[in-house]
């Protein structure tokens, strides 16, 4: 029996196609991904710009979060973004997970180009920032993916493509309301 929530879109919830589709289209990358914060019992979404690390989005959750919040997070980044106006990427960065394939097509019918990536190092120094300043123990070791000489393959479309550079590192703003 399948036990993976299923995705809930259109009146009532955050993400709508429609509403979306009408937001302009930067030609920005974002990357998204979720973690737990180990000592807090939480899991943190962050949306992050790919080109200066800026946080658009972020969201805290009790439980392991479904697609259903990968959504909202999505949707409240393009519709409520802490930095900029309202918008929508071209292109965003995620982690392939079976949780998530739900959620493609409606990505691509509001013109939001997905492409999975073992690596997302912006959003790794966003999250290692937030972590250190939630309060984390000193001694502890955030396990971040460890960036070789050369970036991994990409999937894109259902075939591997040129691997794409890693972002500079910058300073990481991270916006607390």
């Amino acid at each position: 029996r399948d036990m993976r929530e299923h995705l809930k879109l259109g009146k009532g919830s955050l993400f709508v196609k429609s509403q979306l589709s009408r937001l302009r289209q930067e030609d920005e990358s974002w990357e998204a991904d979720f973690v737990p914060l180990p000592q807090h019992g939480r899991w943190v979404g962050l949306v992050v710009k790919e080109a200066d690390g800026f946080v658009v989005a972020f969201r805290s959750f009790h439980h392991r979060p479904t697609v259903n919040e990968l959504a909202r997070l999505l949707a409240e980044a393009m519709r409520h973004p802490l930095v900029s106006s309202t918008r929508r990427p071209h292109t965003l960065y995620i982690r392939e997970k079976a949780d998530w394939i739900e959620i493609l097509p409606h990505l691509k019918q509001v013109g939001i180009h997905v492409v999975f990536s073992d690596s997302l190092p912006n959003f790794d120094d966003a999250y290692h920032d937030l972590f250190t300043q939630a309060g984390a123990n000193r001694d502890e070791r955030i396990r971040r993916p460890i960036l070789s000489k050369e970036p991994p393959m990409v999937r894109k479309n259902g075939s591997f493509s040129k691997p794409r550079m890693p972002a500079e590192k910058g300073n990481v703003q991270i916006y607390t309301l």
